[in-house]
């Protein structure tokens, strides 16, 4: 029984059909988790990585619990969580592991999208209060997207 329990999680893996990475997509509190293969997997890892050390600046400090609540309650938002962390280095904001991302797509959180802003939160377990934002991110969007309709 174990060898069999064993074949199928390798079977698994090979065919990619197991992601450890989660993306919920918000809708104003309704949910909805998307389904990827492992090869989306780690191309959308690179698209956070390049969101975060792209970022150019912290817009807020001390956004609360009840804030990214409110967010997902009320808006829309993306939000991606890995099971591992992993450590991104950005001139401009420093070095900081990260294992969960939320971009508002609308609300008083968004970014700027018509000039091509996006803004975030990042965090490990928990976010880590602070929203920032990548003045040309709103194309990793846009390849987050493209990557998910493979």
């Amino acid at each position: 029984m174990k060898t069999a329990v064993i074949f199928l999680f390798l079977l698994f893996v090979i065919s990619g059909n197991i992601s450890a990475t989660e993306i919920i997509i918000y809708n104003k509190g309704a949910t909805d988790k998307v389904k990827f293969t492992a090869a989306q997997e780690k191309k959308i890892q690179e698209i956070v990585k390049d969101i975060y050390e792209k970022a150019d600046k912290t817009l807020s400090i001390n956004i609360s619990k009840e804030d990214i609540k409110g967010i997902k309650k009320k808006d829309r938002c993306v939000e991606i969580i890995f099971d591992v962390s992993f450590p991104f280095s950005n001139g401009a904001l420093g070095y900081e592991s990260v294992k969960r991302m939320l971009i508002p797509l609308n609300g008083s959180f968004a970014g700027d999208f018509k000039n091509g802003t996006l803004n975030f939160f990042a965090g490990l377990d928990d976010y880590n209060g602070k929203e920032y934002s990548n003045t040309n991110g709103f194309k990793y969007v846009e390849q987050l997207y493209k990557v998910l309709q493979q």
